[in-house]
């Protein structure tokens, strides 16, 4: 009623054919084989597991400063990179816009 929709518009309806396919009547519905898995009781046999204490021992912390290990790795590259290059930084109009006063003519 809201919509008005039995009400003809300017547009027709296509018909929707009629369902002529035979159904087949089944004993019971369908039940997918591999549902998921979800909650506390879907991915259990039984019931709740028994409760099993944690098998593997405390870690125990390791000592340090006692025990002579292999040098530290040493990276073969540079550890500092010189950033922007050395002929771009030494260019003389790149210097001029830089410090413009070193490079003004003396005034006489």
């Amino acid at each position: 009623d809201t919509y008005h929709s039995d009400i003809p518009t300017h547009v027709p309806k296509d018909k929707v054919p009629e369902d002529t396919s035979r159904r087949y009547p089944h004993e019971a519905p369908f039940r997918p084989t591999n549902p998921s898995k979800r909650g506390a009781l879907k991915g259990c046999l039984g019931q709740f597991p028994e409760w099993v204490e944690d098998p593997a021992p405390p870690r125990q912390p390791r000592k340090r400063g006692d025990e002579e290990g292999p040098p530290a790795f040493k990276n073969g590259s540079a550890s500092r990179v010189c950033n922007p290059q050395a002929s771009v930084v030494t260019n003389l109009r790149n210097m001029r816009n830089e410090r413009p006063s070193s490079f003004a003519r003396p005034v006489l």
